[in-house]
């Protein structure tokens, strides 16, 4: 697992051919393997061994190699090959014009529709070699267009292909660098009976690597082993690619090993690029006329694209100077690497000389850990490279402790210490435990005898307690030589969650009481104060921003709050230089992070690996115009791409809520107009007018009061004050009114939408401050909308980013008075906290956390002296004890089951060793389709999730996106249907114990209030040296 390599191992290997085959009626594919031959093996002493056979036909050869590792563990691994038709020769290259090929029909699996699979010989290539790229066909004799492309057509021939498996030899040209398509387009000679004419088109993309630019960078300490406070040199040298040294500048940081990251240089200069050439049929373009004029279809995907006639192709450099430039910049903004506490040493500015040497001298911190030494260099002639080196810093004897990076209240574990000795000479020393938060068994102190470079392991069993941290103190002592290590490990609660909320407006006094369970055992109350509307859009910021999952509506809607709010407290004059910085910097990041999840088509998804939404795309869209109206240097590029994919998704939109929303976007991007409003018909073809609209514009249905809302806006931004009145009225008219406040009812909830009751009022409130500013329901519904506030934001991102942007029109509507008061909060009669809101500090919320809660009821008391309101909001969040949580589920909500197998048997198990593989396996039970839905899985403490290792057994297995947290492991899923879905991963046991798991969690992002969750487990992990209590 560290990359060592492990000799004499005894491997088993099998080898098949793999056909596949398929009925005439364009039924299933189904798999035939065939063994062509197995053995057994055993590797050298670097952990090699060689395989030899020679293929007696053409097709897909599968070997599968499996073993033990030393602890008994199953290991396993496969590959394929691909092997074209025996005794022809990949004779065809770029410029001859001919193949050859054998007329024997393999057994390939052809993809659907009109794309071609083609496969290349190599990973990676270097300039002046010759790529060898099988074309997998369907037809025994063709005529191709073969070109090789980019952001340009490279190379072109018309070629003859015969055989079903023919390779092709394309020459690799240095302009392919860093990678070039090669795209295959193949017409039949001859259709096979019942095909109708057509194409087939497939694309291999060629990585290409150039010794043109590369930089060597080598890092050499002066020695190999250091102590603390120590003084290191390190020797830096640079060369190009076959080793001539040269002269280069090199940012050289020393950073903790445990928190570094490698460099990105290289990507950020010669990172991949993207196509943009579109192939099209002119046929299809002739027969079917689809899209507007100009456009061409893709006939692979059946596809109208639509190029603007300035855009600039992905893959160019054409990009505005000072522009950020997503295809080339780093994935994520850095700040001065001196302001992090990690870094021991940075230099940004270090030239080697014309014999490529440069000499680097730095005090180490007085601490024991290993450090990363990363460099990344360019030259003049822009030659980049990165080079890192571990510095590992240690005293004659060192101690680690090892634990699990956090417990649970009531896990059983093993606290390990693990003792080195860097002398020549056997050391005897003491050791010493101290803890709080674990209760540990005795001895607490031993005497350890350790040889010479030897470690030894002393563990101590314990259970973890009802604290907030685990704090760990070790010590040692012996004649010559002393240690000391500590560690604090958070201690996570287990039992049945719960809590409230509450929120509104104190005139003069308000008292509140909450109640804790007699048997919680953690209690937070948490009190905040917003001394005007702008300080709860400022508070809602922290929400947006500190979201736990980046995906790309969370940062679409943070851009468009941020720029919101950014925009309002500049026109009412209220910006003070720390919060200029903050806007300004949040906006920066989640534009640079929208950069980078834009699709090829210029669309975006849920997350950067999943399908083109055209609501994401609208809503990301959106955030763009916003975030440039309020002086962010939006990418142009980025932004037009993202219209022109809005414009084509305009086109094929079905839904009239989807429609109205894009046509109100491209509306804000100024890419709209009165007839292209009126362009929505009813389904007998005459023209909608926005009643008419509303009244039933299309098949599927009436508009919702959301959708409603977004054509108000529309109609009212395009001078269409009369139309938009009307749609405005029907608003007023599907208000639902409550004791002094007003809502708007969405009746659709988790669809793709995203839109809720809360977000449903806060468009609607949006729509009626442009069309009547001084509707009676405008004051109503924001009390409404401040008193559903959880913690000074709404139930989801989507929620609150619709607010803010809703309060923050009102305010630069209607203004805000300036608050002049004094405030004081008192639980159960003891001040917590106090304070005086001004003009100064009316856009700064304040909070008061309070741990120090009595069993039963709580007397919260608000008090204000002075004028205009002080708005709060109260949230108690609480764990009660509870030795085993059962399923449970919401009303509609999906249910959720959770189970433990042995991935070996197949058999359920929660029993096993350290090093184990555990297969964990969810299923989710989805009463109707659920959108956007997201499944959490609390770890137990004593294993990690395995990256990658995720699989879907259900049809909607592609495009689910997962993370993996040291708690837990996600998944997010954009779509699933009514029914059964399983999925499931794996996770490695690392610590021995008894380790308790709170129940998983599935819910629809955008609608919470639909969960269901699995029952708590626990997981038994065992060593030969520990027996849990």
């Amino acid at each position: 697992v560290e990359g060592q390599p492990w000799g004499q191992v005894e491997l088993r290997y099998a080898l098949d051919l793999v056909e596949w085959h398929r009925e005439k009626d364009g039924g299933r594919w189904e798999e035939k393997s065939t063994e062509v031959t197995r053995g057994s093996l055993r590797t050298d002493g670097q952990g090699q061994a060689r395989i030899a056979f020679k293929p007696t036909t053409g097709g897909t050869y599968r070997l599968r190699i499996e073993g033990e590792d030393r602890q008994g563990n199953h290991i396993a691994n496969s590959t394929q090959l691909w092997v074209s038709e025996a005794g022809r020769s990949p004779s065809l290259r770029l410029g001859s014009g001919q193949a050859t090929g054998s007329g024997r029909r393999v057994g390939w699996r052809w993809p659907e529709g009109g794309r071609l699979e083609l496969i290349t010989d190599k990973m990676r290539y270097r300039a002046g070699e010759v790529a060898e790229v099988m074309v997998l066909s369907p037809y025994q004799q063709a005529t191709a267009l073969l070109t090789v492309e980019r952001g340009r057509v490279m190379a072109v021939r018309a070629v003859e292909l015969e055989g079903y498996s023919d390779t092709v030899s394309v020459p690799v040209e240095p302009e392919y660098f860093p990678n070039a398509f090669v795209s295959v387009v193949l017409i039949p000679d001859h259709y096979p009976d019942g095909e109708p004419p057509g194409v087939k088109t497939g694309y291999a993309e060629l990585t290409v690597e150039s010794v043109e630019k590369e930089l060597m960078i080598s890092l050499s300490p002066e020695k190999e082993r250091y102590q603390p406070g120590e003084r290191v040199v390190y020797n830096v040298r640079t060369a190009d690619g076959e080793g001539h040294p040269l002269s280069a500048e090199i940012s050289l940081a020393v950073v903790d090993a445990a928190s570094s990251e490698t460099p990105g240089i290289v990507e950020a200069f010669y990172g991949r690029r993207g196509l943009a050439v579109r192939t099209a049929e002119s046929l299809a373009v002739h027969l079917r006329r689809e899209g507007l004029a100009g456009g061409i279809e893709n006939p692979v995907t059946g596809k109208v694209f639509n190029l603007p006639q300035n855009s600039v192709p992905e893959g160019t450099s054409q990009l505005q100077p000072g522009i950020f430039n997503p295809w080339s910049s780093p994935r994520w903004p850095t700040a001065s690497p001196l302001d992090a506490p990690e870094v021991a040493y940075w230099n940004p500015a270090v030239v080697t000389d014309e014999d490529g040497r440069a000499r680097v001298s730095f005090r180490l911190p007085d601490r024991l850990t290993t450090w990363r030494v990363l460099a990344q260099g360019v030259t003049v002639d822009t030659r980049v490279g990165t080079a890192a080196a571990d510095l590992v810093v240690s005293q004659d004897l060192t101690m680690r402790l090892a634990s699990p990076p956090f417990l649970r209240m009531g896990d059983q574990f093993v606290l390990g210490a693990l003792l080195h000795n860097h002398t020549d000479k056997p050391v005897e020393t003491g050791v010493a435990l101290t803890a709080t938060g674990l209760e540990l068994q005795d001895p607490l102190s031993r005497t350890v005898a350790i040889s010479t470079g030897g470690t030894v392991r002393v563990d101590w069993p314990a259970t973890v307690s009802q604290e907030s941290t685990a704090a760990v103190a070790l010590s040692a002592t012996g004649e010559a030589t002393t240690d000391e290590a500590g560690l604090a490990v958070p201690i996570l609660p287990f039992g049945d969650e719960g809590g409230l909320t509450d929120a509104g407006g104190v005139e003069d006094e308000i008292a509140l009481t909450v109640s804790v369970p007699k048997n919680a055992i953690t209690a937070t109350l948490t009190i905040k104060g917003f001394p005007s509307l702008l300080a709860l859009t400022v508070d809602s910021l922290d929400y947006l921003q500190g979201y736990p999952y980046g995906n790309t509506e969370q940062t679409a809607s943070w851009l468009l709050a941020v720029a919101s709010v950014r925009q309002t407290v500049r026109e009412l004059d209220r910006e003070d230089e720390a919060l200029s910085q903050e806007l300004a910097q949040q906006g920066q990041a989640a534009l640079w992070r929208l950069y980078r999840f834009q699709g090829d088509g210029g669309g975006w998804g849920w997350w950067e690996d999943s399908e083109p939404s055209p609501y994401l795309t609208a809503q990301v869209v959106h955030s763009l115009i916003r975030a440039q109206k309020a002086g962010f240097p939006v990418d142009e590029v980025v932004l037009e791409r993202g219209v022109r994919a809005l414009q084509d998704d305009l086109k094929y939109a079905r839904d009239p809520n989807l429609g109205t929303y894009l046509l109100y976007v491209l509306t804000e991007a100024g890419e709209s107009s009165p007839t292209l409003a009126d362009s929505m018909r009813r389904p007998d073809g005459s023209t909608s007018s926005p009643q008419r609209l509303v009244e039933g514009a299309d098949r599927q249905g009436e508009l919702a009061s959301w959708g409603q809302a977004y054509l108000a806006m529309t109609m009212h931004a395009l001078g269409r004050a009369d139309d938009a009145s009307v749609l405005g009225a029907d608003l007023a008219r599907q208000a639902i009114p409550t004791v002094g406040t007003t809502r708007w009812q969405e009746t659709k909830l988790a669809d793709e939408a995203m839109a809720s009751e809360v977000s449903t009022t806060a468009l609607t409130l949006q729509a009626l401050l442009q069309i009547e500013p001084d509707s009676p329901l405008i004051p109503k519904a924001l009390d409404w909308l401040i008193r559903v506030q959880q913690d000074g934001h709404w139930r989801t991102t989507r929620e609150t980013v619709a607010v803010v942007v809703a309060l923050t029109d009102y305010l630069a509507i209607k203004g805000e008075r300036m608050p002049d008061h004094r405030y004081q909060v008192l639980v159960n009669g003891q001040a917590v906290g106090s304070g005086v809101s001004t003009r100064e500090n009316m856009a700064v919320p304040v909070k008061f956390v309070v741990t120090e809660l009595v069993e039963g009821d709580n007397e919260v008391r608000l008090i204000k002296e002075g004028k205009e309101r002080l708005h709060y909001a109260l949230t108690l969040h609480h764990y009660w004890s509870q030795e085993n949580l059962e399923p449970a589920r919401a009303l509609d909500g999906p249910s959720l089951y959770r189970e433990y197998f042995d991935p070996m048997t197949g058999e359920p198990k929660t029993g096993y060793r350290v090093g184990d593989l555990i297969d964990v396996r969810l299923t989710v039970e989805a009463p109707e389709e659920m959108w956007y839905v997201t499944v959490e899985d609390p770890l137990p403490a004593g294993v990690e999730a395995v990256e990658g290792s995720l699989k879907a057994e259900s049809s909607q297995g592609e495009g689910i996106h997962f993370e993996k947290r040291e708690e837990k492991a996600a998944l997010f899923i954009q779509q699933i249907e009514a029914g059964e879905h399983v999925y499931r991963y794996l996770v490695r046991a690392t610590v021995p114990g008894r380790f308790r798991s709170m129940p998983a969690l599935v819910y629809p992002v955008y609608e919470p209030n639909l969960w269901g969750r699995s029952a708590s487990g626990f997981l038994q992990v065992e060593s030969l040296t520990f027996v849990p209590k």
